[in-house]
C-alpha cells in the first residue's frame, strides 16, 4: 500500500479509499453479528426512546462483540491518520445501516466538525464497509475538495458531488470537514458499515472509554490500542495513578531507547 498516495488524496481531495483492510473470514462473522445487533436495536427502538437522528445508528459498538475489536487498530488507517492529525484518539465507534428508501436526517450535506479550522485537521471519519457499497444501495455522497472551503456554494456541491462506492472489507477515510451526505438505499437489503471518528487527543471522546471497556477487553489490547482509547491522556483519579503513569512513561521510553540501540 502506498501510504504517501493516500495522504496526498486526503490533503488534496479530502478522502481516500484503502481496500482489503478486513479479511473475508472476519467480514462474514462481522456481517452476521451486525445483523443480530440490528434486530435487537430495532426491537428496543421505542423502549429506549431513540431520537430519529439516531435511527439506523447503533451507538458504541465497543463491547458488543469481540469480532468488532478488529477495527480498534488498523495499521494502514492509523498510519494515514497520524500523518494528518498527529496525536489522536478514537472519538466514536458506531454501527450504521440504511434500509430501503430510508432517508436519514444526515442525507443533507454537512460536516462532522464542531468548528471550522483553516489549515488544521481536527478529525477524520473512517467508514469501514461491511457490505459492498454501490450507488443503488446508498453509497455516501462526498464533495471532493470541499474540506478546503468553510462553506462551499450549493453550485459547487451540486457540480462536484460523487458517491463513494467500494467493496466490502474496504475503508473510506475522509476529513471530517469534507462535505458529505447519507445516500438512499433503493435495494431490499440493508447496507451496513462501521463508522469510526478519530479526533485530536485534546478533544473529548463520545463515551468514557475506560468505563465502557471491560478489564477482559483491556487485557486483549496492546499499548498502542489503549493509547487510542484515551487510556493515557485522561487526568489521573488519584496521586497513586499520577505516579504510576510517570513510571509507565519512563519504562516505555527506556524500552524504546533499547529497541533503537539494536
Amino acid at each position: 500500500m502506498n501510504i504517501g498516495a493516500h495522504i496526498k488524496n486526503m490533503n488534496e481531495q479530502g478522502y481516500t479509499v484503502i481496500e482489503n483492510v478486513i479479511s473475508p473470514g472476519d467480514l462474514k462473522e462481522i456481517q452476521i453479528k451486525f445483523e443480530e445487533l440490528i434486530e435487537k436495536y430495532e426491537s428496543d427502538f421505542e423502549k429506549l426512546r431513540i431520537n430519529e437522528v439516531d435511527a439506523g445508528i447503533i451507538r458504541c459498538m465497543v463491547g458488543r462483540g469481540e469480532i468488532f475489536e478488529k477495527f480498534f487498530y488498523v495499521s494502514e488507517v492509523v498510519e494515514v491518520a497520524k500523518a494528518i492529525l498527529g496525536n489522536f484518539i478514537h472519538y466514536s465507534f458506531n454501527g450504521v445501516y440504511t434500509s430501503k428508501k430510508f432517508k436519514h436526517p444526515a442525507s443533507v450535506f454537512h460536516t462532522d466538525v464542531p468548528v471550522w479550522t483553516d489549515n488544521v485537521a481536527l478529525s477524520i471519519n473512517n467508514f469501514y464497509l461491511v457490505d459492498d457499497t454501490t450507488e443503488e444501495n446508498g453509497a455516501t455522497w462526498l464533495v471532493p475538495g470541499s474540506h478546503l472551503q468553510e462553506k462551499p456554494s450549493d453550485e459547487f456541491i451540486e457540480k462536484n458531488k460523487i458517491q463513494a462506492t467500494g467493496k466490502a472489507g474496504s475503508v473510506i477515510m475522509l476529513h471530517s470537514k469534507l462535505y458529505h451526505a447519507s445516500g438512499i438505499n433503493h435495494t431490499d437489503k440493508r447496507r451496513k458499515c462501521m463508522v469510526n471518528l478519530m479526533r485530536r487527543s485534546f478533544m473529548k471522546p463520545q463515551f468514557n472509554w475506560q468505563k465502557v471497556i471491560s478489564p477482559e477487553m483491556a487485557a486483549r489490547m496492546n499499548e498502542d490500542t489503549k493509547r487510542l482509547f484515551d487510556f493515557y491522556t485522561s487526568p489521573p483519579n488519584s496521586p497513586e495513578e499520577y505516579y504510576a503513569e510517570g513510571i509507565r512513561r519512563r519504562d516505555a521510553a527506556l524500552k524504546q531507547k533499547n529497541n533503537n540501540t539494536y
